[in-house]
């Protein structure tokens, strides 16, 4: 036997004979199951009944279409039940890991996971389910992961991904002039515990003192300075350091400096007298002349010099 369509008339054809069949195509109804048969058709007056997908039912008591002369009478519309949910909550650093759909019939769960660096909080799961239209209350999640600690004065391994994973422990080292308040501290939910200070040595000492007329050489600043650590200076121009066993350095010994040098203004200038010489002749000593203007009362006009010599 062979087919054919041909609109809503179907042609059979047996041998020798030749007849039509009025018949219908399956009805598309959307949020329906499929209808289709074995055939692909349905002869006039058959009779089907629909069937809603999960999370729809039939509005009205309608739920069955018949084939008349090639068109299916009224058909039933599939809607959204009370009951069923729409698309679930998103969830703050969590994904939902099952395929999208916009309706989820009742009793339907829905599963999260954690975003890396994350993790679900304590008393919390990582499934929802539908509820007579609702969903339950969603995961939470909490940053597991910690970020760089702040640790002034301190120096640690620092992670290459900018993060450190929950139970990573680093062991913080502090500068010189300081010493640690505790040596390792633990991220725990994304917090580092316990918490880890460097603090100042008792044997550390602090800024240098200021010396008259000096100034410190060699010697970037810095706040505090480590036990024997050692601080030069240098006398300003025109001064020196007094007395031979004077240093010109000072050294921090157990939280104090050392004492530090003086410096006097320089006195070591040549004060002799050079000889004075013309002519051949030499002069050690020249002799001293003091002049004094006498005013001559009896002659107007005149003066008198007089010269004494020493």
């Amino acid at each position: 036997m062979c087919a054919r369509y041909l609109g809503f008339v179907l042609v059979v054809w047996f041998p020798g004979v030749l007849q039509d069949v009025v018949a219908c195509f399956p009805p598309d109804i959307p949020n329906a199951e499929d209808t289709a048969n074995v055939d692909g058709w349905y002869r006039n007056g058959s009779r089907i009944s629909i069937k809603c997908k999960d999370g729809y039912e039939p509005k009205g008591q309608n739920v069955t279409a018949t084939c008349i002369n090639g068109e299916w009478s009224t058909l039933p519309v599939c809607d959204k039940s009370n009951n069923a949910c729409g698309e679930p909550p998103e969830t703050p650093h969590a994904v939902i890991v099952q395929e999208y759909r916009k309706v989820f019939p009742e009793n339907s769960q829905v599963h999260y996971e954690c975003e890396d660096g994350y993790a679900v909080g304590q008393g919390s799961t990582k499934s929802i389910t539908c509820r007579a239209g609702e969903w339950t209350e969603g995961p939470t999640c909490n940053e597991r992961a910690c970020l760089p600690p702040t640790i002034p004065n301190g120096k640690y391994n620092e992670s290459s991904n900018g993060w450190y994973e929950d139970g990573f422990i680093i062991s913080i080292k502090c500068e010189p002039g300081y010493e640690p308040k505790g040596w390792d501290v633990t991220c725990k939910n994304g917090i580092w515990s316990p918490l880890v200070a460097c603090e100042r040595s008792n044997n550390a000492c602090g800024e240098p003192p200021k010396i008259s007329h000096a100034v410190i050489v060699h010697q970037g600043y810095r706040e505090v300075f480590p036990e024997n650590s050692q601080v030069h200076y240098e006398c300003r121009d025109g001064y020196t350091v007094d007395g031979q066993d004077s240093t010109k350095s000072i050294t921090c010994r157990a939280g104090e400096w050392t004492e530090g040098p003086t410096c006097s203004r320089d006195t070591t200038e040549d004060t002799d007298t050079e000889p004075y010489s013309e002519d051949n002749v030499t002069f050690t000593d020249m002799p001293t002349f003091t002049f004094t203007l006498i005013h001559d009362l009896k002659t107007p006009g005149c003066h008198h010099l007089t010269s004494v010599t020493s």
